[in-house]
């Protein structure tokens, strides 16, 4: 039924070329993964609380005072999920060490239970399938928790190359999106547990459902309508930004599918309306302080469509913010704290500029006209839809720009747009040079994008310098924050000390995506209110969430309390930074304070206290 029935398309690989290509895909990536230390994908912890919380059943997760939505996972599970969050997210750049390996490896499965937000509450469960499958399967085996994270890797690793091998038979895409799915933030990607490597090879199965109706009409039958169907339900269910995708459901009822096409459309409709509207309920986010709820945020952008336009081109227009999507689209590993230098971004870009020449290919008949306006649509819309979801929840309200937007969110509806442009009838066969120049291009950045990748993963992860010892003390912070650090303000977090000389303090920092010029003052106090220490630091150069690391040699006495303080003498609203916050009181030592008034939550700080040197 899914056969090609001659089908001739874009300059493309043969179906032997297609299984090398997943065949790369896999071992590749799988070389990555045995490279890459646990939770290192961004909000990977918070995916795999929601795949362990499938396994339980859970579909609509409950909320707790103070700690917002999330659900009861094993014990021994967040013990190990809170181990390397603690380790990595604490100094973004650590090593791996034999110890911590052997100290992971002590976790098991327990008996006990204990309820853990998460942030992907909003995500349909269902996409979870194959991270819940192998959580299943390690706790039934009564593997260590450490073996069952990798056995989850695995299984999803394996379950985006079956996904993309269905997808590639069904229909086989351009060299360009062959070319996308090879760059080095793809490939982390894949080589993670965590969700954008399924939602990508879902997305492309269903676009390769798409095309296959558009090709084949009515001889295409039903398996391809139901096979979208699913896919879109599944991809825009956990991608809010990818609901347009729907609009490719309704589209096939042009190409032969009629009355049912408009009915499995209206049926994947309503239950995304539902499982929205259901979240929209139910779902509690304490991570960022916005100022007001989600959707009276978005009533006033859609009463005030200019005042979201602008904010859209303040933000798009700004060079450094711009720059940072342009990096972080090709690879920005890790949590956003491993680049690459600026010539392995060029060569990417390069590389993927001749795939895209390569893919394009003119309008051969009019019936496609519809097709690749479809794709188009979903892409642009999907762009909108990203910058406006990221817009009210998580901007403070009212915001100039907006932050937290990624350039990996840009991959689905970059290869939406590359189907759209490369769209070949069977009738029409290019020229052979380019199929093999297509051959060339692909293998070329697969091994520039694995080799390059390995490499940063080595020597980030593995090499480890030698140094002092420290005792670390400190909590982590989750996305929550309380504005810009702006003159007049101040943040404190009290702390006990465990030792009895600092050496280094560190405060996890937001700049907003943006170039400041202002500077920060950091004291540490005694609990009357003497001052110990002061620095005045520049945030000129300083990275978007990553830490601030002020050096001191700060005589304290152990067991007492002390006060770390934050201020600046000039910054303004816009030329500011902001201090990362824990989503509930992750300190239980000490507590956080913005302006004066005591919080429910910590601020994300490190203090290490020196012990020995080697």
């Amino acid at each position: 039924m899914y056969g090609h029935d001659r089908m001739t398309t874009f300059p493309r690989l043969s179906k032997g070329r297609y299984a090398v290509y997943v065949l790369l895909l896999l071992l590749g990536s799988a070389i990555l993964s045995a490279l890459i230390p646990p939770l290192q994908s961004p909000d990977e912890r918070e995916h795999l609380t929601r795949a362990y919380l499938l396994t339980q059943g859970e579909i609509l997760l409950g909320s707790q005072p103070g700690v917002g939505s999330g659900g009861n996972i094993d014990r021994g599970l967040h013990e190990y999920l809170q181990f390397y969050f603690d380790k990595f997210l604490a100094d973004r750049t650590a090593v791996v060490h034999k110890e911590d390996v052997e100290e992971a490896s002590k976790f098991r499965w327990s008996t006990e239970s204990v309820f853990t937000p998460t942030g992907a509450n909003v995500y349909f469960p269902l996409i979870y399938a194959p991270h819940a499958l192998g959580l299943a399967v390690g706790e039934a085996l009564d593997l260590s928790i450490d073996t069952s994270y990798y056995l989850t890797r695995w299984v999803v690793l394996l379950t985006c190359c079956a996904i993309l091998a269905w997808a590639f038979r069904l229909y086989p895409p351009p060299v360009a999106v062959s070319a996308l799915l090879l760059i080095p933030m793809s490939i982390f990607q894949f080589a993670s547990p965590s969700l954008d490597g399924v939602a990508t090879a879902v997305s492309i199965l269903g676009v390769a459902a798409f095309a296959r109706i558009v090709l084949l009409r009515e001889r295409a039958g039903a398996g391809p309508l139901i096979l979208l169907s699913i896919a879109v339900f599944l991809v825009a269910s956990s991608r809010t930004h990818l609901l347009p995708m729907v609009l490719l459901i309704f589209t096939a009822a042009y190409f032969g599918q009629g009355k049912r096409a408009w009915a499995a459309g209206t049926i994947v409709t309503l239950l995304l309306i539902g499982w929205v509207g259901a979240v929209m309920q139910t779902n509690v986010d304490l991570r960022v302080d916005t100022g007001l709820s989600p959707s009276r945020i978005l009533m006033h952008y859609m009463a005030n469509p200019l005042s979201f336009l602008s904010v859209l081109y303040n933000t798009v227009t700004d060079p450094d913010i711009f720059g940072f999507y342009v990096e972080s689209f090709a690879g920005v590993l890790g949590w956003h704290s491993i680049w690459f230098a600026d010539w392995v971004y060029w060569t990417i870009y390069s590389i993927i500029a001749v795939a895209v020449l390569l893919s394009i290919s003119r309008w051969q008949r009019r019936q496609e006209t519809l097709a690749r306006l479809s794709l188009v649509v979903c892409a642009v819309s999907a762009v909108f839809l990203t910058f406006l979801a990221l817009l009210i929840t998580w901007n403070v309200h009212p915001a100039t720009v907006i932050h937290g937007v990624q350039g990996r969110y840009f991959l689905i509806p970059s290869i939406l747009t590359a189907y759209a442009f490369s769209w070949r009838s069977q009738d029409v066969s290019p020229a052979q040079w380019r199929n093999t120049l297509g051959v060339a291009v692909v293998l070329t950045l697969c091994v520039f994008s694995f080799s390059v990748s390995a490499h940063r993963l080595l020597e980030i992860y593995h090499l480890s310098p030698r140094g002092e010892q420290t005792h670390k003390i400190g909590s982590l912070g989750t996305g929550r924050h309380f504005g810009e650090l702006v003159q007049g303000r101040e943040f404190v977090q009290t702390f006990v000390a465990e030792g009895e000389l600092i050496r280094r303090v560190r405060v996890m920092a937001a700049t907003f995506a943006r170039p400041n010029s202002s500077s920060v003052t950091m004291q540490v106090l005694d609990d009357n209110g003497v001052e110990l220490f002061a620095a005045t630091r520049s945030v000129d150069g300083l990275q978007d969430n990553d830490w601030l690391v002020v050096p001191m040699v700060v005589p304290v006495e152990r067991g007492k309390l002390y006060r770390l303080r934050m201020t600046s003498y000039d910054a303004t609203a816009g030329n500011a930074i902001t201090w990362w916050a824990a989503h509930n009181d992750a300190y239980e030592m000490g507590a956080g304070y913005v302006d004066n008034v005591r919080q429910p939550v910590d601020f994300a700080f490190q203090i290490e206290f020196a012990l020995s040197v080697q």
